[in-house]
């Protein structure tokens, strides 16, 4: 069997990024909501909000995608790769393609407007399985939405990239 794992993509293995603190805002949260068609008012009112016992709006099941997806590409466009991306932390391999595998998501506490969510992204796991077409690599990675300042945990997740 041809690897596709090789002893530099091994090192990779508990590598980790922190990315800048995402400010949430009232605006972010009703634009989310609104685009979703989601239509309760903790979400959009703050008066709402608080008689549900929140500190502010609160972001929708889901809102972290938002910052899963923007916090690492708010970079100088002299850390961009060749392709225009940012580095994705997908260790080294001469495979040609990837796919997304499972997303587990646990919601600790809610995301409410004012927030400063710090998100951390580590490599957890790298497993190499034989498919039907050939080698498989499954990168797995651990997730953390922190807010800032307490230090709470809001979120975790995990999620499955694979290589062939």
């Amino acid at each position: 069997m041809t690897s596709l794992l090789t002893d530099e993509a091994r090192g990779w293995l508990g590598a980790e990024q922190t990315f800048e603190p995402w400010l949430v805002t009232r605006m972010q949260i009703a634009q989310y909501a609104h685009t979703l068609g989601i239509t309760d008012r903790v979400h959009l009112d703050v008066e709402e909000a608080r008689r549900a016992g929140h500190r502010d709006v609160v972001a929708p099941l889901g809102f972290h995608l938002v910052i899963r997806h923007a916090a690492p590409n708010l970079i100088p466009i002299t850390e961009l790769a060749e392709d225009g991306g940012s580095d994705d932390m997908t260790p080294p391999s001469t495979a040609q393609r990837r796919m997304a595998g499972e997303t587990t998501t646990t919601f600790h506490e809610p995301i409410v407007a004012g927030d400063e969510i710090r998100l951390s992204k580590r490599i957890g796991s790298l497993e190499e399985k034989q498919g039907r077409s050939g080698p498989l690599v499954f990168v797995g990675y651990d997730l953390e939405y922190r807010r800032e300042g307490s230090g709470d945990l809001v979120i975790a997740e995990r999620y499955v990239r694979i290589l062939r």
